[in-house]
């Protein structure tokens, strides 16, 4: 080994400085390449994160041909911090909803059907009231 200023030389390996100075940048490079990789998978995941889960179950659905919409009637279950609702919607061809009517408080749909192609006839019951008869509602659309 002969030293050179501050480098040493050794003629079967060539440079040790330089060798040394590549092999770290190599590992750097990784090191960085797999914390970019867990940051993005971190950011990705706290981006898609949902708070509240709501479950969405189809009760019934009435196709009205005379105005271009599905009526659909869903069940929103959201979990334990908020109520669940029994959700009357119309569903356009252009995939666009809009939400007609939310009824609070209510899980189970008894009966459905429409009236013309204005109103409908809703008779929805709570399980958690047993005692408690089932409600009618009238939606106009």
């Amino acid at each position: 080994m002969i030293r050179q200023g501050f480098k040493y030389y050794n003629a079967n390996k060539g440079n040790l400085e330089e060798e040394d100075l590549k092999k770290n940048m190599k590992k750097w490079t990784i090191l960085i390449s797999i914390s970019l990789v867990i940051v993005a998978v971190v950011i990705w995941k706290l981006a898609t994160f949902e708070i509240f889960e709501v479950e969405e179950i189809e009760l019934s659905s009435y196709p009205i041909r005379t105005r271009g919409y599905i009526l659909e009637i869903r069940y929103l279950a959201a979990g334990a911090t908020t109520r669940d609702v029994v959700q009357v919607r119309k569903k356009y061809a252009n995939r666009e909803i809009d939400v007609v009517k939310n009824i609070e408080g209510y899980n189970v749909l008894v009966s459905s059907y429409l009236i013309g192609d204005s109103l409908l006839h809703l008779v929805v019951k709570d399980t958690g009231y047993f005692k408690r008869p089932p409600d009618t509602i009238v939606v106009k659309l």
